[in-house]
């Protein structure tokens, strides 16, 4: 079993988050690293409004008790009906701080990519402080 540490999730904008490593998107498999041109150089990330929208759709909130969703600042998502770009962002960073000390960020990564990931673990760095929750945040 392959273990994978995360000590930080970034964003590149709105519906484009990371996972990083001592300051570095992480590129190990089974992370599928893209990127999006931003100020003249190519900004890696991982999930994108394409893979939250899969997730979104595709997992049950039994398993996800903090769900994950792309951003509209028209649409909300339940609870969450007005929020700025910069309220999104950290939610969602808070959102996937969660998913990975729950372990669930493989199942992510298999919606996300369409196909199973298994053998590996993917944990937060517990040497390295936490995500904070954002005060808005009800649960």
């Amino acid at each position: 079993m392959k273990a994978i540490l995360v000590d930080d999730i970034s964003s590149i904008g709105e519906s484009y988050f990371s996972f990083k490593y001592k300051g570095k998107v992480i590129v190990e498999n089974p992370f599928i690293c893209k990127s999006k041109p931003e100020y003249g150089i190519d900004s890696s990330y991982h999930f994108n409004e394409e893979d939250l929208t899969k997730i979104e759709r595709e997992l049950d909130e039994g398993i996800y008790p903090h769900p994950i969703f792309k951003y509209s600042a028209h649409v909300g998502y339940k609870e969450y009906k007005h929020l700025t770009k910069e309220q999104y962002i950290a939610l969602m960073k808070y959102r996937f701080y969660q998913v990975t000390k729950l372990g669930k960020v493989p199942e992510l990564l298999s919606v996300a990519g369409g196909k199973r990931i298994e053998d590996v673990i993917i944990q937060w760095d517990e040497s390295q402080p936490g995500i904070k929750k954002p005060g808005f945040v009800k649960d």
